[in-house]
């Protein structure tokens, strides 16, 4: 009772009223779908069901916030987001979908210094890391986290590459935060390709995408999911949403955030990129599957 006490406190500190009510609510929504988490058997999920290809939503963000404010960063990361940033968005939604299908064998892309998810995740899954120096403007940094991790399998390289070291069929679950942006238009569809190869047949693969100005069409990120032969949502939700009276409102990187961090903060071509500045960003979060009979 102490221990519930104390959430509920969390909860209404981090989301006020509106984050403890969507919390009491996704709790009963839980208890009533996943009556078998109580004996500490993984969560099966059909795979028609729970695949997602839409932008993130604020109502999304205040709803993960208030279910899992023991993952809520204070102010910023090693990642330069804040509390309500697309950071935050990202490790939220990965986090929660880790929780829900319970995979044995995890592999996460593009890491860089955030070791949130070896932290949390390392000691009760099989976690590996896969991700490279290329275009980190702290190498050092990149090296030292890399040596603090106790419990991941570091593989240096990137997705794409089809990298030996990384088997075929391997992996329950494949997820990245904030990295696939970064990919070169010729690339995209052979990370694809390498994703769906490491993964087990119906393994999952989980990303928010953030959708910079190099990356502005999420529906040819669609279909290279689509083509490299992942079950993808067949109608995603493409909507931006700004009115209350359109629906949930769509999150964006606050502009501060976008202006300090994204292009100002410790770079050497600052001046250039703020005068680039010119939108807010939002993410694509996902959610596909490979065929259970791949």
């Amino acid at each position: 009772m102490r221990k519930k006490i104390k959430t509920a406190l969390d909860v209404f500190m981090h989301s006020g009223f509106r984050g403890l009510g969507q919390v009491i609510a996704q709790k009963c929504l839980l208890s009533e779908q996943y009556e078998n988490l109580e004996n500490d058997s993984p969560v099966m999920v059909p795979a028609e069901s729970g695949l997602r290809f839409s932008y993130a939503a604020c109502d999304d963000l205040i709803r993960l916030m208030a279910q899992y404010p023991e993952y809520c960063f204070p102010g910023r990361n090693s990642n330069h987001s804040q509390q309500w940033g697309l950071k935050q968005m990202g490790t939220l939604f990965c986090a929660d979908k880790i929780h829900m299908y319970a995979p044995e064998r995890i592999l996460e892309v593009g890491a860089g210094f955030n070791t949130f998810f070896e932290e949390t995740f390392g000691d009760k899954h099989e976690y590996w890391m896969l991700d490279d120096t290329t275009g980190l403007c702290d190498e050092k940094k990149f090296i030292r986290a890399i040596e603090d991790r106790q419990n991941t399998k570091f593989v240096k390289g990137l997705l794409g590459s089809f990298h030996p070291a990384i088997p075929d069929n391997y992996f329950d679950l494949v997820f990245s935060i904030s990295a696939l942006e970064h990919v070169p238009l010729n690339k995209r569809a052979a990370v694809y390709e390498d994703m769906y190869r490491v993964l087990t047949p119906g393994g999952v693969i989980v990303h928010s995408i953030d959708m910079t100005r190099e990356r502005s069409w999420p529906e040819e990120e669609h279909e290279y999911m689509r083509n490299a032969g992942f079950i993808v949502s067949q109608n995603p939700d493409l909507l931006i949403r700004v009115r209350h009276e359109d629906g949930p409102s769509t999150l964006f990187e606050p502009m501060d955030i976008v202006f300090r961090a994204y292009y100002g903060i410790d770079r050497s071509d600052m001046w250039t990129n703020l005068r680039s500045v010119s939108a807010h960003v939002p993410t694509i979060l996902v959610v596909a599957r490979k065929p259970s009979e791949a």
